[in-house]
């Protein structure tokens, strides 16, 4: 018979459980807050604020994809078209 070590350890199931427990507390609309703080009554509970940046990386991925996109509506492959972004280094 052979014997051998667990593959996840009492602590890593306790962790593997904690997190599970911590993310089903938060907002399934994708806000990150606690649900038990964003869904109590609009008198008694906190209020937010939105604002919004642009990633940069993703508004020329996005550009990139739409230019592509625009010549290319016959195209069958264009699901598999991987994509890359690369930053280029500030000139001063």
């Amino acid at each position: 018979m052979t014997t051998r070590e667990p593959r996840y350890t009492e602590q890593d199931v306790a962790e593997i459980v904690a997190l599970a427990v911590y993310r089903s507390s938060l907002c399934p609309g994708g806000c990150g807050y606690p649900v038990a703080e964003t869904t109590t009554r609009e008198d008694d509970g906190p209020e937010y604020s939105a604002r919004s940046t642009t990633c940069r990386a993703c508004a020329a991925l996005l550009e990139a994809q739409r230019a592509k996109a625009d010549g290319a509506q016959d195209n069958p492959d264009a699901p598999a078209r991987l994509w890359r972004i690369s930053m280029r280094k500030a000139v001063s």
